[in-house]
């Protein structure tokens, strides 16, 4: 599943839906991280909750 930074994610964890990017701007803020380094592993890990239906895509 190609991920888009822009799209809502839900899982049993998240309060309400939340944007990718959103997501990795938390981290950044929290974590001294790479902004392409935290991006390229949310996106990995995102993928691996979705393909094991830990998360699902908002329309």
């Amino acid at each position: 599943m190609p991920w888009m930074k822009s799209v809502p994610i839900s899982g049993p964890r998240l309060e309400q839906p939340t944007q990718v990017q959103d997501l990795c701007h938390q981290l950044q803020r929290q974590y001294r991280v790479n902004p392409m380094t935290c991006e390229a592993d949310v996106l990995a890990l995102l993928n691996d909750m979705y393909e094991n239906d830990l998360l699902s895509l908002v329309q």
